[in-house]
């Protein structure tokens, strides 16, 4: 079914685009909760890691809030 399909990947210089990015979100401007499958506060930082590296239950990003 996929025979034909070819996917490209980058890594992404995420320092380069931060002093962007943030102020939008932080306004509201940009809503970026459709990429994280998951949020936890930043003392679960560690926990956050651990999910992401396991991909269980459909884990992709966890995103991290105050």
């Amino acid at each position: 079914l996929f025979l034909y399909l070819t996917i490209h990947t980058v890594i992404v210089n995420v320092v380069a685009y931060m002093k962007t990015l943030l102020p939008l979100v932080d306004s509201g401007r940009i809503d970026p909760s459709g990429i994280f499958t998951n949020t936890l506060a930043w003392t679960e930082a560690e926990k956050g890691y651990e999910l992401m590296l396991s991909r269980s239950n459909g884990i992709i990003k966890v995103g991290l809030h105050n």
